[in-house]
């Protein structure tokens, strides 16, 4: 009897485990994309960052 609830209680934890595993794969997925989008790469335009020195678009 004892045999037979060890092996049921380790069945359980085995799927807590297996669905702990998917829900980091799932949060792993869903963060990434969510980290670019937070921290934007632009390069400011020639406009933007021009003092009137070298490299102006005026003449």
């Amino acid at each position: 009897m004892e045999a037979a609830r060890a092996d049921v209680l380790e069945q359980g934890i085995g799927n807590v485990e297996t669905a702990l595993d998917q829900i980091r794969l799932l949060l792993q997925v869903q963060v990434r994309p969510r980290r670019r989008q937070e921290r934007p790469r632009r390069r400011p335009s020639r406009l933007e960052d021009d003092d009137g020195s070298e490299g102006s678009m005026v003449s």
